[in-house]
This record gives structure tokens, C-alpha cells and sequence, in this order.
């Protein structure tokens, strides 16, 4: 089964998140004003796969609230027997984040 869907989440930001098969890609930011609409986007996608791949390596920004947010969805996943792999965190703004949060990152290329 293929899935695309390209959905704008903040016009401010221009997030835009594009499902295409098992991976999801983010665009823009993760961050406090549009963390909520991206957890229902990557909460809808889950709920259409078992394995789902987030590739970040267009996330120009991420906070801690967008960090945690990550990590509680990877853990819940986890507790459905389900899979979140986060790869394509190359910007060091976005490294960092992940880093001061505590949050272990793959170093997986996107």
C-alpha cells in the first residue's frame, strides 16, 4: 500500500509533513506552536503501518517540547508493538536539541 499526503501544519512555519509509503518526512519546524498538530499527523500515520521511518533532514528547528513530544510517541508505539526510527538529524541546531534532552539519535544518513 502507498500513502502520500502532503498536509501544510503552520502556514507561519511552513511544516509540511509528506507520508510516502513508511516514511514520513518533516519539513520546517518541530516546535512548541505546532507540536500538537504534528503528533496527530505522525499519530495517523502509525496507525496505517507498523514500522514507521520520521526523516528529519529538512527540520530547519526543534525545541525541547518537539524533542519530547518524539520521545513519548516512540514510546508509545513501542508499547502497541509498534516502531518509530527517527533518521536524517544532520543540522547541529537539531543534533543538539535531541542531545540536551537526553533523547539517543541514530547517526542513519536520511
Amino acid at each position: 500500500m502507498r500513502f502520500v499526503i502532503e498536509i501544510i501544519i503552520n502556514p507561519n512555519t511552513m511544516t509540511v509533513i509528506k507520508l510516502n509509503d513508511q516514511v514520513l518526512k518533516l519539513r520546517g519546524t518541530i516546535c512548541s506552536d505546532d507540536v500538537v498538530q504534528t503528533q496527530k499527523i505522525i499519530i495517523s500515520a502509525l496507525s496505517q503501518a507498523r514500522n514507521l521511518i520520521l526523516n528529519l533532514d529538512k527540520i530547519k528547528e526543534v525545541d525541547l517540547e518537539g524533542v519530547y513530544m518524539l520521545y513519548l510517541l516512540k514510546e508509545e508505539a513501542f508499547k502497541r508493538n509498534k516502531r518509530i526510527n527517527i533518521i536524517g538529524i544532520k543540522k547541529p541546531n537539531v543534533s543538539e536539541v535531541f542531545e540536551l534532552a537526553g533523547m539517543q539519535i541514530n547517526k542513519i544518513p536520511a
